[in-house]
């Protein structure tokens, strides 16, 4: 068993990751993290509201692509 624990330390001795692999792995999720969290903040909610039939948002500019959800809270079902 001694044997086979100086030859672990040995092979474990000769894997030392450089600098670059060590902040790469430290660095790494914060940065993911950050730039995670600046996407979902960076998305704004695009809803309508249609309530006692008026639209919250009377005027909703967006881009080519972005998603809008409509939400009808009133009794009647709107048809576009």
């Amino acid at each position: 068993m001694q044997t086979f624990m100086n030859k672990l330390r040995f092979a474990v001795a000769q894997f030392t990751p450089g600098r670059a692999v060590v902040v790469a792995m430290l660095l790494g999720p914060a940065v993911g993290t950050l730039l995670a969290y600046g996407a979902v903040a960076a998305q704004e909610e695009n809803v309508v509201t249609i309530d006692n039939f008026t639209f919250t948002a009377p005027e909703l500019t967006v881009a080519v692509g972005t998603t809008v959800k409509w939400v009808n809270h009133d009794d009647y079902p709107t048809r576009w």
